[in-house]
This record gives C-alpha cells, sequence and structure tokens, in this order.
C-alpha cells in the first residue's frame, strides 16, 4: 500500500496540484492507495484569498500540524 501526503500553498484554489496524481504516478508506476493534498491556504483567515507570497513565507505551528494530521487521520480511517 501506497499513501501519499501532500502538504502545498494552496494560493491557487482547491485544484491548484492539478497534475500532482498523474506525476505521482508517473515516478511510481501506479496510483497511489491514497492521495492527500493539503492546503496552507485553508489553515489562513478566509477574510480575503491568501497570497501565494502569505503561503510560501507561512510556518506551520504546532496547532496546524496536530490539524493536519487529524484530517489526515480521517482520510485513512474511510
Amino acid at each position: 500500500m501506497c499513501y501519499f501526503v501532500s502538504i502545498s500553498g494552496g494560493a491557487g484554489g482547491p485544484d491548484s496540484n492539478p497534475k500532482l496524481s498523474s506525476e505521482l504516478k508517473k515516478r511510481m508506476g501506479k496510483d497511489a492507495d491514497a492521495l492527500i493534498d493539503l492546503h496552507i491556504a485553508d489553515l489562513l483567515p478566509g477574510e480575503t484569498k491568501p497570497t501565494i507570497r502569505q503561503t510560501s513565507s507561512y510556518k506551520l505551528t504546532p496547532q496546524d500540524v496536530t490539524k493536519l494530521t487529524a484530517k489526515v487521520m480521517g482520510v485513512l480511517r474511510k
């Protein structure tokens, strides 16, 4: 089994990594059993759309790691 978790900026919206799945398949020679694409943009306040500069300079906090880990575990439990 192969599970892949990606944490990226996500400033381009929910589909900001359109080639992630195909690139991963090309490199591994098969599809991942689970591909979880998490975005830093989802951790930022939602009043305005975050910029690439904001997401690329953001440093994950311990609370962020806990939140993202819970998301990953939720997906894997399904």
